[in-house]
């Protein structure tokens, strides 16, 4: 009876005020109206699909493991669970070039300070600070893979629904309607000409290093190294 208590009183507060004041801050009252859980790992376009969706930042890059540790299993169970994953060669080449820029938050600029000097390429950063230490550093290098596994089964994807950033328009639009936003779409984005394909940086030594680092993304997601 307290969960759904909880449940009605926070679908209420998303449809009574957040639905109508949009804006860039967290709140999961959006899950609870949309009986959904998105699981937003970083740098494979989910700010966009959060705004788009909820109009705010709903639950930031919390792992499906922590919601599944935060909602009662009946809750979580019954929820549409969803997410967008990347080409690891791809998200890998976009972390570093966000990272090297400053990122957006104070523990981005941190990493950048500490581990990315002035001028690093992109190989350097791949060859001599990319490791498996490193990699949980920061969240926007963790692999995806612990963003959308649970503890007790963490060789298995536990959503209903798993999208690609390789094929974000339809794939958006396949989730939306899952949640009874059918008529939403993801607003065009005019593409930087000047940025360089992913794969034109990488040399076979670094294909090799990525693919050993993100080895259970590769395997999990079905992208080939």
């Amino acid at each position: 009876m307290f969960e759904l208590i909880r449940r009605i009183r926070s679908a209420r507060r998303f449809r009574n005020y957040e639905k109508e004041h949009p804006g860039n801050y967290y709140s999961t009252h959006c899950f609870d109206y949309y009986k959904c859980l998105f699981v937003h790992i970083p740098k494979t376009a989910g700010i966009s699909v959060c705004t788009t969706l909820f109009g705010n930042l709903a639950g930031g890059h919390t792992t499906l493991a922590d919601y599944s540790d935060r909602y009662p299993q009946a809750t979580f169970r019954s929820y549409f669970k969803f997410a967008f994953v990347r080409n690891p060669y791809d998200r890998l080449h976009s972390a570093f070039y966000f990272l090297k820029a400053g990122g957006i938050s104070s523990e981005d600029r941190a990493f950048r300070d500490h581990y990315l000097n002035g001028d690093m390429n992109f190989r350097e950063f791949v060859m001599e600070v990319l490791s498996p230490e490193s990699k949980q550093l920061i969240y926007h290098l963790r692999p995806q893979v612990e963003y959308i596994t649970l503890k007790a089964d963490p060789e298995n994807i536990a959503l209903d629904f798993v999208g690609r950033f390789e094929s974000l328009p339809a794939d958006f639009a396949t989730a939306a309607a899952h949640i009874g936003l059918g008529d939403k779409r993801l607003p065009h984005e005019n593409k930087n000409p000047g940025k360089k394909y992913y794969r034109d940086e990488y040399s076979d030594e670094m294909f090799r290093r990525a693919a050993q680092i993100y080895k259970k993304d590769f395997e999990l997601l079905g992208y080939e190294m």
